[in-house]
């Protein structure tokens, strides 16, 4: 057994109380002592984790997404800071015999901590770069809010995490524990891919809301960029779905089921087939031609400064000729872009309207996500 796996399921179980003004209600539970719901509250996350053993936590899905009310994506806690922490048991014991006697919050015990481990008598230790940062306080797709203070301490990084278990942020803290990370591990918890599961089609992010095509940013890939395109919802959708779980768009063009389904205005269909391949190629080769003709003109002015008539009259010549070709070029790219970003700007979301399945709008592929 993990011994990081361990101490992150004592923290996520761990009972951090109630709070006379939090919004928490009075939980209930089922005979096997698992957390039902709450009544006149939202309830506590250590409430809702109350009977939850680790394998339960480790069968958990690592990332889950639904397109019910726009593009949610979440990441399992447990298995996003499994991946991004090692418990270390020496750190941890240093920070215990230092809280023992506190009569400050744990917040501040964790700030003094740093401190603490520079100025101590016994063997001192050079401590930089430190931070703290409560994740609540920006952009986030984790299941839960975390606290955690970043350090380094002798060249390893190390984090003294917790985990609110109460009702909301205000409280309900678990008690600090404290784990080796690489530099700046917990800084990318706005990040996340969504992930066709029939083509190599994905999006990704790293601000929790714009979701850019392969990666790709700028005023050309817009149109590619999930967040744009229109989601249409269709009762019963998954029920078109193959064996795989995937939309049965053939490749020849749309089965007639699909231009039946409700919900889905005809103009749209025909580009649920349309394949942005070919649009991202366009983009290469012109921005490959850009590039040539800047070579081509940093050349030319180059050989300008060379006094010799008979040189400067081919020259000329040469810029007279690629600056033809640039214009002819860029009039032709700009018809192409104009008749893709038509196709594009058509492309739109099926989604299941009760599951809030989400399939992909060029291939009909099931959308995952993945931290």
């Amino acid at each position: 057994m993990s011994k990081t796996k361990q101490v992150l399921h004592e923290m996520l179980t761990e009972n951090t109380g109630t709070a006379l003004c939090d919004s928490g209600g009075y939980p209930k539970y089922d005979s096997a002592g698992r957390y039902a719901g709450s009544s006149q509250g939202y309830g506590r996350n250590w409430e809702r984790h109350a009977g939850l053993t680790l394998k339960d936590f480790e069968a958990m899905p690592d990332a889950l997404l639904s397109f019910k009310y726009g593009i949610e994506v979440t990441l399992n806690l447990f298995h996003w800071l499994a991946e991004r922490l090692e418990y270390n048991a020496d750190m941890d014991a240093k920070f215990q015999r230092f809280s023992k006697d506190s009569d400050d919050s744990y917040l501040c015990d964790m700030e003094g901590f740093t401190g603490w481990l520079h100025t101590k008598r016994r063997d001192p230790m050079e401590v930089s770069e430190e931070c703290t940062v409560n994740t609540y306080n920006g952009e986030d797709l984790l299941s839960q809010t975390i606290q955690y203070r970043y350090f380094v301490a002798e060249w390893q990084a190390y984090v003294l995490l917790q985990i609110p278990g109460g009702a909301d942020v205000r409280g309900g803290y678990t008690r600090p524990r404290a784990f080796e990370c690489d530099d700046y591990g917990l800084l990318d918890n706005a990040d996340a891919s969504i992930i066709c599961s029939r083509d190599n089609h994905n999006w990704s992010t790293d601000d929790a809301y714009n979701w850019y095509w392969r990666g790709c940013c700028g005023t050309h890939y817009k149109s590619l960029q999930l967040n744009n395109m229109e989601i249409i919802k269709v009762d019963k959708l998954d029920q078109y779905a193959d064996a795989d779980g995937n939309l049965d768009f053939p490749v020849a063009g749309p089965d007639p089921r699909q231009l039946l389904l409700p919900g889905i205005p005809p103009a749209t269909v025909p580009s649920l087939w349309y394949k942005p391949e070919n649009y991202e190629a366009f983009l290469l080769n012109l921005y490959e031609a850009e590039s040539c003709y800047r070579k081509v003109s940093w050349w030319c002015k180059a050989v300008a400064e060379i006094p010799d008539p008979v040189i400067q009259a081919e020259v000329d010549a040469h810029v007279a000729v690629t600056e033809g070709w640039r214009a002819w070029y860029l009039e032709q790219a700009g018809r192409i872009m104009e008749n893709a970003l038509t196709h594009i700007a058509g492309a739109v979301i099926l989604v299941d309207s009760d599951s809030g399945n989400g399939y992909c709008p060029w291939c009909g592929g099931r959308l995952v996500a993945a931290a």
